[in-house]
């Protein structure tokens, strides 16, 4: 019996020391507070600062030092983060706080717009390894979902070991209307237009959305050091209203079912509908249209064959009332 609590006890030391080997493996980083370049207040910037810092640390993907830990070393050594803007000075800050990168940046707005520069330092070669742009229109607790999408791309890149500039390339994307938010391979990156770097060669999906407009998503195939220019028009939503008469009717559209009427829905403009509604006794209502504005259908449904047997006789009409010219 105690040499089976001898081996459990080995076994958990075992496991205790593989996690704390492959804790200390991670790459320790500091976060500086955003320099504020005008156009929101410091506690703006300051909670946008400690956003990105635990967006960072959800990643699990690099150890972060704590910003009261981080505060009491630079008090330590009589240092002020206050004015620390310079790649040199966050070298210097990031050799007293014995960490391997240091983030640095700055967050502010022109106009409409809120600019976000941010990069990550190496502290040993005092080299900026990937600099992060994004440029953001909307209200400023939007900043938050972007710090969530820089977070991501600090925590791969501090990561990896291989240097981000190689085997990568860029994208500029413009959306019409302008605005429409975008995502890369399924990480949110920022409002277009917008740039960005250091992607890697192969083939990435991107999606623009925008409200009021129907979602776009292509395919795009990056190379190695090649600037790809992409412009994607959103297509309107129309409201699409279908009824009929009976009611409980089949809606079939595209040859697909989608529900019973009467229906509510939303299709993208420019598309071609098949609209089939359909009913047990009765005959098909068959309508194809394109949409170019909110439409509005009524299927009158002529009963069919077996119905007028049962019924002695009668017949029944075909009708459209109010389709709206789409």
């Amino acid at each position: 019996m105690k040499r089976f609590h001898s081996i459990i006890l080995l076994l958990v030391l075992f496991l205790f020391s593989l996690l704390f080997s492959q804790e200390s493996e991670k790459m320790k980083i500091a976060v500086l507070d955003f320099s504020n370049t005008g156009g929101i207040s410091l506690h703006e910037s300051s909670t946008l600062t400690n956003r990105l810092r635990s967006m960072i640390v959800n990643t699990k993907a690099v150890i972060v030092l704590e910003r009261g830990k981080m505060e009491e070393i630079l008090a330590e050594q009589g240092f002020q983060q206050t004015g620390c803007t310079s790649t040199e000075c966050a070298v210097e800050v990031g050799k007293m706080l014995n960490v391997q990168k240091m983030v640095s940046g700055s967050i502010g707005r022109l106009g409409n717009t809120y600019t976000i520069d941010l990069s990550l330092i190496d502290v040993k070669t005092a080299q900026i390894e990937r600099s992060f742009t994004r440029d953001y229109r909307g209200e400023i607790d939007g900043l938050l979902k972007v710090m969530e999408s820089v977070a991501t791309q600090i925590s791969a890149t501090a990561s990896s070991s291989q240097p981000s500039e190689v085997n990568a390339g860029s994208i500029y994307l413009i959306s019409d209307p302008q605005g429409a938010e975008v995502y890369l391979d399924q990480v949110y990156m920022g409002s277009a237009p917008i740039s960005l770097s250091n992607i890697s060669a192969g083939i990435h999906t991107i999606k623009v959305k925008s409200d009021g407009f129907g979602d776009e998503e292509k395919q795009i195939e990056i190379t190695a050091n090649k600037l790809s220019n992409l412009t994607i028009q959103l297509k309107k939503l129309y409201l699409l209203s279908i009824n009929s008469d009976p009611e409980d009717a089949d809606v079939i559209i595209n040859n697909k079912k989608i529900g019973m009427t009467p229906f509510t829905g939303k299709a993208k403009e420019g598309m071609e509908l098949n609209v089939i509604v359909k009913k047990e006794n009765y005959d098909p209502w068959i309508k194809t249209i394109v949409v170019t504005d909110n439409t509005n259908l009524y299927a009158n449904l002529a009963e069919g064959v077996a119905l007028k047997q049962k019924k002695g006789g009668g017949g029944g009409t075909w009708l459209l009332l109010g389709a709206v010219a789409i």
